[in-house]
Protein backbone atom coordinates (compact mmCIF):
# COMPACT_ATOMS: atom_id res chain seq x y z
CA UNK A 1 0.00 0.00 0.00
CA UNK A 2 1.79 3.35 -1.13
CA UNK A 3 0.32 6.58 -0.21
CA UNK A 4 1.60 9.93 -1.66
CA UNK A 5 0.99 13.30 -0.12
CA UNK A 6 2.85 16.64 -0.84
CA UNK A 7 3.08 20.12 -0.73
CA UNK A 8 2.36 20.41 3.35
CA UNK A 9 4.26 23.97 3.25
CA UNK A 10 4.92 23.48 7.08
CA UNK A 11 6.59 27.04 8.15
CA UNK A 12 8.04 28.85 10.86
CA UNK A 13 5.49 31.76 11.09
CA UNK A 14 6.66 33.03 14.75
CA UNK A 15 9.78 36.10 12.55
CA UNK A 16 6.56 37.60 10.35
CA UNK A 17 4.60 37.96 13.74
CA UNK A 18 3.95 41.83 15.19
CA UNK A 19 3.47 42.32 19.04
CA UNK A 20 2.01 39.88 21.37
CA UNK A 21 -0.76 39.48 23.37
CA UNK A 22 -4.94 40.51 21.79
CA UNK A 23 -3.45 43.02 19.28
CA UNK A 24 -0.67 40.79 18.00
CA UNK A 25 -0.70 40.54 14.03
CA UNK A 26 -0.12 37.43 12.31
CA UNK A 27 -1.74 34.84 10.42
CA UNK A 28 -2.11 31.28 10.93
CA UNK A 29 -1.32 29.35 7.52
CA UNK A 30 0.17 25.93 8.85
CA UNK A 31 -2.58 23.28 9.21
CA UNK A 32 -3.57 22.41 12.80
CA UNK A 33 -2.40 18.75 13.95
CA UNK A 34 -5.75 17.06 13.68
CA UNK A 35 -6.34 16.63 9.58
CA UNK A 36 -2.88 15.08 9.85
CA UNK A 37 -3.61 13.01 12.35
CA UNK A 38 -7.18 12.28 10.95
CA UNK A 39 -5.31 11.39 7.99
CA UNK A 40 -2.60 8.83 9.80
CA UNK A 41 -5.91 6.77 11.71
CA UNK A 42 -7.81 6.81 8.31
CA UNK A 43 -4.67 4.82 6.43
CA UNK A 44 -4.89 2.17 9.44
CA UNK A 45 -8.09 1.62 8.63
CA UNK A 46 -7.87 1.30 4.84
CA UNK A 47 -4.58 -0.93 5.32
CA UNK A 48 -6.94 -3.61 7.56
CA UNK A 49 -10.22 -3.01 4.78
CA UNK A 50 -7.96 -3.63 1.96
CA UNK A 51 -5.72 -6.29 2.91
CA UNK A 52 -2.24 -3.91 2.85
CA UNK A 53 0.98 -6.06 3.18
CA UNK A 54 2.63 -2.71 3.60
CA UNK A 55 2.59 0.45 4.29
CA UNK A 56 4.84 3.13 2.60
CA UNK A 57 3.76 7.05 2.72
CA UNK A 58 5.75 8.94 0.52
CA UNK A 59 5.96 12.70 1.43
CA UNK A 60 6.52 14.31 -2.20
CA UNK A 61 8.95 17.90 -1.61
CA UNK A 62 8.16 20.97 0.02
CA UNK A 63 6.83 19.81 3.03
CA UNK A 64 8.99 22.07 4.81
CA UNK A 65 8.46 25.64 3.15
CA UNK A 66 12.42 26.78 4.23
CA UNK A 67 11.96 29.79 1.93
CA UNK A 68 8.81 31.57 2.88
CA UNK A 69 10.11 32.59 6.86
CA UNK A 70 11.14 35.50 7.64
CA UNK A 71 14.73 34.87 8.96
CA UNK A 72 16.44 35.33 5.92
CA UNK A 73 16.20 38.99 7.26
CA UNK A 74 17.27 38.35 10.53
CA UNK A 75 19.19 39.89 12.29
CA UNK A 76 19.56 41.42 9.13
CA UNK A 77 19.39 41.42 5.38
CA UNK A 78 22.96 40.74 3.70
CA UNK A 79 23.38 37.08 5.21
CA UNK A 80 23.55 33.79 3.31
CA UNK A 81 20.37 33.51 1.24
CA UNK A 82 18.87 29.80 -0.61
CA UNK A 83 19.98 30.65 -4.02
CA UNK A 84 23.50 31.40 -3.09
CA UNK A 85 25.52 27.99 -4.01
CA UNK A 86 24.85 25.14 -2.13
CA UNK A 87 25.87 24.93 1.45
CA UNK A 88 28.81 23.64 3.04
CA UNK A 89 29.00 21.45 5.56
CA UNK A 90 29.81 24.07 8.85
CA UNK A 91 28.60 26.91 6.85
CA UNK A 92 26.34 30.08 7.64
CA UNK A 93 23.92 28.68 4.66
CA UNK A 94 23.89 25.37 6.70
CA UNK A 95 23.10 27.05 10.31
CA UNK A 96 20.33 28.89 8.48
CA UNK A 97 18.69 26.34 7.08
CA UNK A 98 18.68 24.17 10.23
CA UNK A 99 17.63 27.14 12.69
CA UNK A 100 14.78 27.51 9.92
CA UNK A 101 14.12 23.55 10.74
CA UNK A 102 13.96 24.24 14.21
CA UNK A 103 11.40 27.37 14.18
CA UNK A 104 9.29 25.00 11.77
CA UNK A 105 9.13 21.95 14.39
CA UNK A 106 8.59 24.33 17.04
CA UNK A 107 5.17 25.69 15.64
CA UNK A 108 1.76 25.05 17.14
CA UNK A 109 -0.07 22.21 15.47
CA UNK A 110 3.17 21.93 13.36
CA UNK A 111 4.60 19.78 16.56
CA UNK A 112 2.20 17.91 17.68
CA UNK A 113 1.48 16.59 13.39
CA UNK A 114 5.68 15.95 13.15
CA UNK A 115 5.43 13.73 16.12
CA UNK A 116 2.64 11.73 15.16
CA UNK A 117 4.82 11.25 11.55
CA UNK A 118 7.94 10.48 13.71
CA UNK A 119 5.60 7.71 15.64
CA UNK A 120 4.39 6.26 12.96
CA UNK A 121 8.30 5.97 11.05
CA UNK A 122 10.22 4.87 14.38
CA UNK A 123 7.61 2.99 16.11
CA UNK A 124 4.94 2.17 13.43
CA UNK A 125 2.47 3.07 15.38
CA UNK A 126 -0.76 5.25 14.72
CA UNK A 127 -2.00 8.83 16.73
CA UNK A 128 -5.12 6.14 17.56
CA UNK A 129 -2.59 3.67 19.29
CA UNK A 130 -3.22 0.87 16.85
CA UNK A 131 0.06 -1.00 16.39
CA UNK A 132 1.48 -2.85 12.85
CA UNK A 133 3.08 -6.11 13.49
CA UNK A 134 6.66 -6.74 12.91
CA UNK A 135 5.80 -8.76 9.84
CA UNK A 136 3.84 -5.77 8.30
CA UNK A 137 6.97 -3.08 7.05
CA UNK A 138 6.16 0.49 7.33
CA UNK A 139 8.40 2.99 5.93
CA UNK A 140 8.40 6.85 5.13
CA UNK A 141 10.04 8.28 2.11
CA UNK A 142 10.68 12.19 2.24
CA UNK A 143 11.50 13.60 -1.85
CA UNK A 144 13.08 17.10 -1.30
CA UNK A 145 10.97 19.54 -3.65
CA UNK A 146 11.76 23.49 -4.70
CA UNK A 147 10.57 24.72 -1.63
CA UNK A 148 13.14 22.29 1.13
CA UNK A 149 15.93 21.74 -1.89
CA UNK A 150 18.17 22.78 0.71
CA UNK A 151 17.40 19.75 2.86
CA UNK A 152 19.30 17.36 0.70
CA UNK A 153 22.21 19.64 0.80
CA UNK A 154 24.69 18.66 3.60
CA UNK A 155 24.53 15.33 6.07
CA UNK A 156 23.60 17.72 9.05
CA UNK A 157 20.70 18.90 7.71
CA UNK A 158 19.82 15.34 6.24
CA UNK A 159 20.50 13.76 9.43
CA UNK A 160 18.35 16.72 11.05
CA UNK A 161 14.97 15.87 8.75
CA UNK A 162 15.38 12.26 9.46
CA UNK A 163 14.63 12.52 13.21
CA UNK A 164 12.34 15.33 12.78
CA UNK A 165 9.75 12.98 10.31
CA UNK A 166 10.91 9.63 11.49
CA UNK A 167 12.62 7.98 8.84
CA UNK A 168 15.57 5.91 8.86
CA UNK A 169 18.72 6.65 6.97
CA UNK A 170 21.45 8.50 9.28
CA UNK A 171 22.92 11.32 6.85
CA UNK A 172 22.25 9.44 3.28
CA UNK A 173 21.19 11.54 0.58
CA UNK A 174 17.51 11.57 0.01
CA UNK A 175 16.11 10.47 -3.36
CA UNK A 176 14.39 13.16 -5.90
CA UNK A 177 11.98 10.06 -7.30
CA UNK A 178 10.76 6.96 -5.84
CA UNK A 179 10.37 4.43 -8.89
CA UNK A 180 8.20 1.05 -7.68
CA UNK A 181 7.65 -2.36 -9.51
CA UNK A 182 4.32 -3.13 -8.11
CA UNK A 183 2.98 -1.34 -7.66
CA UNK A 184 4.20 0.42 -10.88
CA UNK A 185 4.68 4.46 -9.70
CA UNK A 186 6.60 6.96 -10.26
CA UNK A 187 6.16 10.01 -7.88
CA UNK A 188 8.41 13.11 -8.41
CA UNK A 189 7.60 16.47 -6.32
CA UNK A 190 6.85 17.61 -9.98
CA UNK A 191 8.88 20.85 -9.68
CA UNK A 192 11.15 19.14 -12.93
CA UNK A 193 8.26 20.13 -15.23
CA UNK A 194 8.07 23.94 -13.60
CA UNK A 195 11.34 26.03 -15.96
CA UNK A 196 11.38 28.79 -13.23
CA UNK A 197 11.45 26.60 -10.10
CA UNK A 198 13.92 23.69 -11.52
CA UNK A 199 17.20 24.81 -12.56
CA UNK A 200 17.30 23.33 -15.37
CA UNK A 201 14.80 23.88 -18.48
CA UNK A 202 13.26 21.17 -19.20
CA UNK A 203 10.60 22.75 -21.63
CA UNK A 204 11.88 20.85 -24.58
CA UNK A 205 13.37 17.61 -23.57
CA UNK A 206 11.67 14.69 -25.95
CA UNK A 207 11.50 12.18 -22.88
CA UNK A 208 12.19 11.96 -19.19
CA UNK A 209 14.46 9.40 -17.46
CA UNK A 210 13.25 8.39 -14.52
CA UNK A 211 16.37 9.65 -12.69
CA UNK A 212 17.66 13.27 -13.42
CA UNK A 213 20.95 14.48 -12.56
CA UNK A 214 21.44 15.07 -8.91
CA UNK A 215 22.96 18.85 -9.83
CA UNK A 216 20.00 20.03 -11.32
CA UNK A 217 17.88 19.43 -8.22
CA UNK A 218 21.07 20.83 -5.77
CA UNK A 219 20.93 24.13 -7.93
CA UNK A 220 19.40 27.17 -7.36
CA UNK A 221 16.24 28.56 -9.18
CA UNK A 222 15.03 31.73 -9.93
CA UNK A 223 12.02 30.75 -8.34
CA UNK A 224 13.96 30.13 -4.71
CA UNK A 225 15.25 33.87 -5.70
CA UNK A 226 11.57 35.26 -6.35
CA UNK A 227 9.80 33.41 -3.43
CA UNK A 228 12.80 35.16 -0.83
CA UNK A 229 14.15 37.93 -2.24
CA UNK A 230 10.10 39.43 -2.85
CA UNK A 231 7.31 37.09 -1.55
CA UNK A 232 8.87 36.61 1.80
CA UNK A 233 10.63 39.80 1.04
CA UNK A 234 7.74 41.88 1.48
CA UNK A 235 6.23 42.08 4.35
CA UNK A 236 9.68 42.08 6.33
CA UNK A 237 10.49 45.49 3.87
CA UNK A 238 7.03 46.10 4.77
CA UNK A 239 7.63 46.33 8.17
CA UNK A 240 11.11 48.70 7.79
CA UNK A 241 9.20 51.15 5.87
CA UNK A 242 6.25 51.76 8.00
CA UNK A 243 7.27 50.55 11.31
CA UNK A 244 5.82 48.05 13.45
CA UNK A 245 4.33 50.33 15.90
CA UNK A 246 2.86 52.62 13.16
CA UNK A 247 1.26 49.10 11.39
CA UNK A 248 -0.23 47.63 14.67
CA UNK A 249 -1.71 51.20 15.19
CA UNK A 250 -3.58 52.01 11.54
CA UNK A 251 -6.44 49.87 10.71
CA UNK A 252 -5.08 50.42 6.50
CA UNK A 253 -1.70 49.01 7.24
CA UNK A 254 -2.82 46.20 9.42
CA UNK A 255 -4.64 45.44 6.44
CA UNK A 256 -2.02 45.45 3.91
CA UNK A 257 0.49 43.77 5.81
CA UNK A 258 -2.45 40.89 6.53
CA UNK A 259 -2.46 40.41 2.87
CA UNK A 260 0.82 40.36 2.43
CA UNK A 261 1.60 37.31 4.78
CA UNK A 262 -0.86 35.35 2.35
CA UNK A 263 0.67 36.24 -1.11
CA UNK A 264 2.06 33.51 -2.58
CA UNK A 265 -1.25 31.04 -1.76
CA UNK A 266 -2.97 32.88 -4.43
CA UNK A 267 -3.94 30.83 -7.54
CA UNK A 268 -3.36 31.57 -9.93
CA UNK A 269 -0.05 33.25 -9.46
CA UNK A 270 -0.66 35.52 -12.16
CA UNK A 271 -3.83 37.21 -10.29
CA UNK A 272 -0.66 38.23 -7.15
CA UNK A 273 -1.01 41.91 -8.18
CA UNK A 274 -5.39 41.98 -8.39
CA UNK A 275 -4.85 40.25 -4.67
CA UNK A 276 -2.75 42.88 -3.11
CA UNK A 277 -5.23 46.13 -4.89
CA UNK A 278 -8.81 44.61 -4.15
CA UNK A 279 -8.81 44.19 -0.56
CA UNK A 280 -12.67 44.18 0.95
CA UNK A 281 -11.79 45.90 3.67
CA UNK A 282 -10.24 48.68 1.98
CA UNK A 283 -11.93 49.61 -1.34
CA UNK A 284 -9.93 52.67 -2.32
CA UNK A 285 -7.36 50.79 -4.54
CA UNK A 286 -4.91 54.24 -4.87
CA UNK A 287 -4.98 53.77 -0.29
CA UNK A 288 -3.28 50.44 -0.83
CA UNK A 289 -0.81 51.41 -3.51
CA UNK A 290 0.02 54.28 -1.84
CA UNK A 291 1.53 52.10 1.51
CA UNK A 292 3.16 49.40 -0.94
CA UNK A 293 5.01 51.74 -3.65
CA UNK A 294 7.60 52.74 -1.42
CA UNK A 295 8.09 49.01 -0.34
CA UNK A 296 8.52 47.98 -3.85
CA UNK A 297 11.06 50.71 -4.33
CA UNK A 298 13.18 49.37 -1.77
CA UNK A 299 13.11 45.69 -2.77
CA UNK A 300 13.41 46.64 -6.64
CA UNK A 301 16.54 48.55 -5.93
CA UNK A 302 17.95 45.27 -3.89
CA UNK A 303 16.76 42.75 -6.41
CA UNK A 304 18.93 45.30 -8.92
CA UNK A 305 22.09 44.63 -7.35
CA UNK A 306 21.75 40.59 -6.71
CA UNK A 307 24.34 38.86 -8.27
CA UNK A 308 22.49 35.97 -8.60
CA UNK A 309 20.00 37.96 -10.64
CA UNK A 310 22.69 39.25 -12.80
CA UNK A 311 24.45 35.25 -13.56
CA UNK A 312 20.88 34.23 -13.91
CA UNK A 313 19.81 36.52 -16.71
CA UNK A 314 23.47 36.40 -18.28
CA UNK A 315 23.28 32.75 -18.49
CA UNK A 316 19.41 32.88 -19.84
CA UNK A 317 20.14 36.05 -22.25
CA UNK A 318 19.37 34.67 -25.84
CA UNK A 319 20.05 36.35 -29.24
CA UNK A 320 17.39 38.45 -30.23
CA UNK A 321 14.64 40.16 -28.15
CA UNK A 322 13.42 38.43 -25.18
CA UNK A 323 12.04 38.51 -21.44
CA UNK A 324 15.48 38.57 -20.03
CA UNK A 325 16.04 41.55 -22.38
CA UNK A 326 13.15 43.15 -21.26
CA UNK A 327 14.10 42.42 -17.37
CA UNK A 328 17.86 43.83 -17.87
CA UNK A 329 16.42 47.09 -19.56
CA UNK A 330 14.38 47.44 -16.87
CA UNK A 331 16.97 46.93 -14.18
CA UNK A 332 19.16 49.49 -16.05
CA UNK A 333 16.83 52.31 -16.48
CA UNK A 334 15.43 51.99 -12.83
CA UNK A 335 12.25 53.55 -14.25
CA UNK A 336 11.16 53.23 -10.19
CA UNK A 337 13.31 56.30 -9.88
CA UNK A 338 11.99 58.06 -13.36
CA UNK A 339 8.25 58.26 -11.86
CA UNK A 340 6.73 59.80 -9.16
CA UNK A 341 4.69 57.04 -9.01
CA UNK A 342 4.72 53.68 -10.68
CA UNK A 343 1.81 52.88 -12.35
CA UNK A 344 0.86 49.77 -10.64
CA UNK A 345 -1.02 48.79 -13.77
CA UNK A 346 2.85 48.62 -15.72
CA UNK A 347 3.95 46.25 -12.67
CA UNK A 348 1.21 44.20 -12.91
CA UNK A 349 1.45 43.32 -16.62
CA UNK A 350 4.78 43.03 -16.13
CA UNK A 351 4.45 40.34 -14.08
CA UNK A 352 1.70 38.57 -15.67
CA UNK A 353 3.75 38.71 -18.75
CA UNK A 354 7.03 37.22 -17.42
CA UNK A 355 4.98 34.01 -16.13
CA UNK A 356 4.46 33.12 -20.04
CA UNK A 357 1.82 30.52 -20.89
CA UNK A 358 2.63 27.46 -19.17
CA UNK A 359 2.72 23.94 -20.50
CA UNK A 360 0.40 21.55 -18.31
CA UNK A 361 1.97 19.01 -16.04
CA UNK A 362 0.25 16.15 -18.40
CA UNK A 363 2.26 17.16 -20.91
CA UNK A 364 5.41 16.50 -19.20
CA UNK A 365 4.32 13.15 -17.40
CA UNK A 366 3.40 11.90 -20.98
CA UNK A 367 7.36 12.40 -21.78
CA UNK A 368 8.56 10.44 -18.78
CA UNK A 369 10.43 7.12 -20.30
CA UNK A 370 8.38 5.06 -17.59
CA UNK A 371 5.33 6.24 -18.59
CA UNK A 372 6.03 5.89 -22.17
CA UNK A 373 7.22 2.25 -21.91
CA UNK A 374 4.47 1.08 -19.29
CA UNK A 375 7.17 0.87 -16.75
CA UNK A 376 4.74 2.50 -14.40
CA UNK A 377 1.04 3.16 -14.86
CA UNK A 378 0.93 6.01 -12.93
CA UNK A 379 3.11 9.71 -12.37
CA UNK A 380 2.51 10.61 -9.14
CA UNK A 381 3.56 14.25 -8.64
CA UNK A 382 2.58 17.53 -6.60
CA UNK A 383 4.08 21.20 -6.78
CA UNK A 384 1.14 22.62 -8.80
CA UNK A 385 -1.47 22.70 -5.66
CA UNK A 386 -4.13 21.84 -8.32
CA UNK A 387 -5.05 18.32 -7.61
CA UNK A 388 -5.86 16.21 -10.72
CA UNK A 389 -5.98 12.90 -12.51
CA UNK A 390 -5.16 13.14 -16.30
CA UNK A 391 -4.68 10.34 -18.89
CA UNK A 392 -1.29 10.65 -19.89
CA UNK A 393 -0.74 7.55 -22.23
CA UNK A 394 -2.89 4.97 -23.54
CA UNK A 395 -2.26 2.03 -25.55
CA UNK A 396 -3.37 -1.52 -26.45
CA UNK A 397 0.42 -2.71 -25.32
CA UNK A 398 0.53 -1.20 -21.72
CA UNK A 399 -2.88 0.40 -20.93
CA UNK A 400 -3.91 3.27 -19.81
CA UNK A 401 -1.77 5.63 -18.12
CA UNK A 402 -2.45 8.61 -15.45
CA UNK A 403 -0.84 11.89 -14.20
CA UNK A 404 -1.77 12.12 -10.67
CA UNK A 405 -1.60 15.70 -8.99
CA UNK A 406 -1.45 15.42 -5.49
CA UNK A 407 -2.51 19.45 -4.84
CA UNK A 408 -1.86 20.63 -1.51
CA UNK A 409 -2.23 20.41 1.85
CA UNK A 410 -2.47 24.10 2.62
CA UNK A 411 -4.57 27.47 2.61
CA UNK A 412 -5.41 28.07 -0.84
CA UNK A 413 -6.58 31.47 -1.99
CA UNK A 414 -8.53 31.25 -5.23
CA UNK A 415 -9.68 33.46 -7.79
CA UNK A 416 -12.93 34.59 -8.84
CA UNK A 417 -13.83 34.81 -12.94
CA UNK A 418 -13.64 38.36 -12.90
CA UNK A 419 -10.51 38.60 -11.26
CA UNK A 420 -11.67 40.86 -8.52
CA UNK A 421 -12.60 38.47 -5.50
CA UNK A 422 -10.83 35.81 -3.61
CA UNK A 423 -11.44 33.13 -1.28
CA UNK A 424 -10.21 31.04 1.33
CA UNK A 425 -10.12 27.15 1.09
CA UNK A 426 -8.45 24.51 3.36
CA UNK A 427 -7.11 21.82 0.85
CA UNK A 428 -5.41 18.24 1.33
CA UNK A 429 -4.74 15.63 -0.90
CA UNK A 430 -3.66 12.06 -0.77
CA UNK A 431 -3.20 9.24 -2.92
CA UNK A 432 -3.38 5.22 -1.92
CA UNK A 433 -2.05 2.74 -4.50
CA UNK A 434 -2.56 -1.23 -3.70
CA UNK A 435 -0.33 -3.66 -5.02
CA UNK A 436 -1.07 -6.89 -7.27
CA UNK A 437 -1.57 -8.84 -4.13
CA UNK A 438 -3.56 -6.06 -2.50
CA UNK A 439 -7.38 -4.47 -2.52
CA UNK A 440 -8.19 -8.06 -3.73
CA UNK A 441 -11.98 -7.27 -4.02
CA UNK A 442 -11.10 -4.87 -7.15
CA UNK A 443 -10.11 -6.66 -10.82
CA UNK A 444 -8.77 -4.67 -13.63
CA UNK A 445 -9.85 -5.42 -17.75
CA UNK A 446 -6.10 -4.70 -18.31
CA UNK A 447 -4.50 -7.82 -18.22
CA UNK A 448 -6.18 -11.11 -18.41
CA UNK A 449 -4.84 -14.76 -17.50
CA UNK A 450 -3.86 -16.99 -20.66
CA UNK A 451 -7.02 -18.97 -22.05
CA UNK A 452 -7.51 -22.34 -21.39
CA UNK A 453 -6.40 -25.02 -23.53
CA UNK A 454 -8.87 -25.39 -26.18
CA UNK A 455 -9.98 -21.83 -25.65
CA UNK A 456 -9.53 -19.42 -28.94
CA UNK A 457 -9.44 -16.48 -27.24
CA UNK A 458 -9.38 -14.68 -23.64
CA UNK A 459 -12.89 -13.48 -23.42
CA UNK A 460 -14.17 -15.40 -20.84
CA UNK A 461 -10.79 -15.75 -18.91
CA UNK A 462 -10.66 -14.74 -15.41
CA UNK A 463 -9.21 -10.58 -14.75
CA UNK A 464 -5.85 -10.59 -13.33
CA UNK A 465 -5.70 -7.74 -11.16
CA UNK A 466 -2.04 -5.60 -11.71
CA UNK A 467 -2.76 -2.46 -9.01
CA UNK A 468 -5.34 -0.09 -8.39
CA UNK A 469 -5.39 3.14 -6.28
CA UNK A 470 -8.10 5.79 -4.99
CA UNK A 471 -7.68 9.17 -5.01
CA UNK A 472 -8.92 11.58 -2.43
CA UNK A 473 -9.04 15.27 -2.50
CA UNK A 474 -11.51 17.74 -0.40
CA UNK A 475 -11.63 21.54 0.13
CA UNK A 476 -13.25 23.12 4.02
CA UNK A 477 -14.63 26.26 4.69
CA UNK A 478 -15.96 27.33 7.69
CA UNK A 479 -18.08 30.65 7.02
CA UNK A 480 -18.96 33.51 9.23
CA UNK A 481 -21.40 35.86 9.65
Amino acid sequence: MLVVISDLHLEEEASVRIGTGEGALGRRRNLPAKPFIDFLNRLGREAAHNQARRLDLVLAGDVFDIHRTGLWFKPALGGPMPFDPSPLPGSPLEAKVLEILEGIAAEDGVREALQAFRVLGTEHRLPDGTVFPEAFPVAIHYVPGNHDRLCNATPAIRRRVREILGISGGDARFDNQVLLADPRVLVRHGHEYDSPNFSKDHTRTPQFPVQLPAKEYDAPAIGDFITVQIASRLPQAFREVHGDDTILATPLLRSVYDRLLEFDDVRPQSALFDFMLHDPDVPDRNKVWATLEPVLRKILEEVRVSPFLRKWLKEHDRWGPDVVDVIQFILKLRPWNVFKTIPHELLDRLQKALRGTEKPPVTFAAREAAIRSGQARLLIAGHTHNPAVELAASDRANGERYYVDTGTWRNRVPLTPDGKGFGHLKALTYVVVYASDEDLGVNTDDAREKPAAGQDNAINAVPVKLHSFDYWSGFTQRFNG
